[in-house]
């Protein structure tokens, strides 16, 4: 919830980007998602990093498809899709 101009303000769904405490709560948002999995346990992902909405990490799997798939299945971000 926010007030601006006399007016109070409450966002029903997603995250505002706007206010770096917004920021903050994207952050640990996706953080409670992927440590739930351990994403950072698994010898096939040696290097995963996220900020805000940006995620990159190095997969070792035969090809491009089976890496897509496995971050796809492995991270569910309830009502967020990364692609």
């Amino acid at each position: 919830m926010c007030q601006f101009d006399g007016k109070i303000y409450r966002q029903v769904r997603g995250l505002a980007m706007g206010i770096v405490s917004s920021l903050d709560l994207a952050n640990l948002y996706s953080c409670f998602f992927e440590d739930r999995v351990g994403v950072h346990s698994y010898p096939d992902i040696p290097f995963y990093k996220r900020y805000i909405d940006d995620c990159l990490s190095l997969v070792y799997t035969k090809d491009e498809l089976s890496a897509k798939c496995l971050l796809e299945n492995l991270i569910v971000f309830d009502n967020c899709t990364i692609e």
